[in-house]
């Protein structure tokens, strides 16, 4: 509820033109089954709660299916951690991304996803640490049954270093990761991408 789905997401999903679904949507606005806002260029789309609960009841049996049909969708056109500022969506995917994921029962890709480096640094610096604090906690029995040592060093990364994550300039999360104990599947991520970076001239300490 009190979602506003830019344009882009739908095409995604539709696998349809920008225009295609503004003029489908159109019908519906017409009709005032549905409301737009303009967001720059482009376009908003939301429903009234009491439409949004009728839907869900209506198709309650189906909602599984709905949500991994999406997921399926942004994985033909997107890797997560590449989502650009720029993309008039990106904001949809970063805060419904995991969500959906979890909604779908697509525990695996859930758990892949929360418990990669590249995403934690891509949706912190957009949004800051608050929100995927609260996904950890939220989807922690799923996290834990893929593997609670993981889980566990990723909540604790981010609770350490959560007050960092919110400033700006933004931290080099590689570096903060380098400072985890060798044990922790955050400091294994860093060291690696950190060796990759080393090749490219950038310095990383460890201590």
């Amino acid at each position: 509820k009190d979602v506003k789905v830019p344009t882009k997401v739908l095409c995604i999903l539709w696998d349809m033109e920008t225009e295609e679904v503004e003029d489908i949507l159109q019908e519906f606005v017409n009709k005032s089954l549905l409301f737009c806002d303009r967001n720059g260029k482009s376009f908003c789309y939301y429903l009234h709660d009491l439409q949004v609960d009728f839907l869900i009841e209506k198709n309650r049996n189906q909602l599984q299916n709905l949500h991994r049909k999406i997921i399926t969708q942004f994985q033909k056109h997107y890797q997560p951690h590449t989502l650009s500022p720029d993309q008039e969506d990106c904001m949809y995917w970063y805060n419904f991304l995991a969500y959906h994921m979890g909604s779908a029962n697509m525990h695996k890709e859930l758990c892949a996803l929360m418990f990669s480096l590249d995403w934690i640094k891509a949706k912190t610096e957009l949004v800051g640490p608050a929100h995927l604090i609260h996904e950890f906690v939220e989807y922690r029995h799923i996290l834990d049954e893929k593997d609670c040592a993981v889980c566990e060093n990723f909540q604790e990364f981010l609770s350490l270093n959560g007050h960092l994550l919110g400033r700006q300039p933004f931290p080099n999360i590689v570096q903060l990761g380098l400072c985890e104990p060798e044990t922790s599947e955050v400091y294994q991520q860093a060291k690696l991408q950190a060796k990759q970076e080393v090749d490219h001239g950038v310095l990383y300490l460890e201590w």
